[in-house]
């Protein structure tokens, strides 16, 4: 697993172009990241992703038995 020491120059903006990168859309639909990309983005324990999760305080969808949250979430969820 990566750690912030190993990217010291990269900030958050560029984490869409990164999921682009690793493919991770669904067709047309926005951007979407799991659990610990999330936990990553937030630069939070993954437990606590999770939670944000689990409780509503993120919107999420659960696809088969994983969580996906939108870009667009999570950077609601900085900013409020």
């Amino acid at each position: 697993m990566f750690s912030q020491q190993d990217f010291p120059n990269v900030d958050r903006s560029n984490y869409v172009n990164e999921c682009e990168m690793w493919g991770e859309t669904m067709g047309n639909e926005k951007y979407l990241m799991g659990v610990a990309a999330l936990a990553k983005y937030l630069r939070v324990h993954y437990n606590t992703a999770h939670k944000l999760i689990t409780n509503g305080t993120i919107p999420a969808t659960k696809i088969g038995a994983q969580w996906r949250v939108r870009v667009e979430d999570a950077n609601a969820y900085l900013h409020t």
